[in-house]
């Protein structure tokens, strides 16, 4: 079963054209997937969509991003300085925004592997909340990431002592099914300030 798109999560717009037919990457399954461009606003987007349900299906422990750099065998070295430099770039963005001191308080939704937090509390000692729908991306370190509180669930799921000052999506905002419902959620709407891909 699928989730089939009538409106752009962007603009609402009802027009699309196809653009292509592809394999998911990094997943056993020769199962077809289609993009659509809305004719209104250019998003591109799945569609149909896979059901949230069965999201678990494709991102397993087998997911190469929650297995870090050892899934990358030879090359691992290589992978994990890659890793590092990019962590310290999403660092340098942020402080371009805002002093982040030990006062602070920062969210990553969709954290995966949270080499991210780990960079800005030992960094800057601010509290690091990460969140994500699974755990797989951490639980086979819990002595790496004991400084960081990491929970598993959905945006509105999420339990703060209070108000972020900064949330971050770096990996979350183009998979999310309603983008613009989201960004008007408590505690994300009473943010300071918000660093994300987004898909529009």
């Amino acid at each position: 079963m699928s989730d089939v798109l009538h409106n752009c999560p962007g603009c609402n717009g009802t027009e699309f054209t196809h653009l292509l037919d592809v394999e998911a990457q990094m997943h056993p399954s020769a199962e077809k997937f289609a993009f659509h461009q809305c004719t209104s606003c250019g998003m591109v987007m799945l569609n149909p969509r896979v059901k949230p349900e069965r999201l678990h299906e494709y991102y397993t422990a087998s997911y190469v991003p929650y297995r870090g750099p050892e899934a990358w065998g030879r090359y691992a070295s290589f992978v994990a300085s890659d890793q590092r430099q990019m962590d310290s770039n999403r660092l340098k963005k942020l402080r371009q925004h805002s002093r982040i001191d030990a006062s602070h308080l920062i969210l990553d939704i969709g954290c995966g592997k949270p080499s991210f937090l780990q960079k800005v509390h030992d960094s800057t000692g601010a509290t690091c909340v990460g969140l994500d729908f699974s755990d797989l991306g951490w639980r086979d370190e819990p002595d790496k990431y004991e400084k960081l509180e990491l929970q598993i669930g959905e945006v509105q799921d999420v339990t703060l002592a209070r108000a972020p000052d900064i949330v971050t999506m770096w990996h979350y905002l183009e998979h999310d099914y309603h983008p613009d419902q989201t960004l008007h959620k408590n505690p994300i709407r009473r943010m300071r300030h918000l660093c994300c891909h987004a898909p529009f």
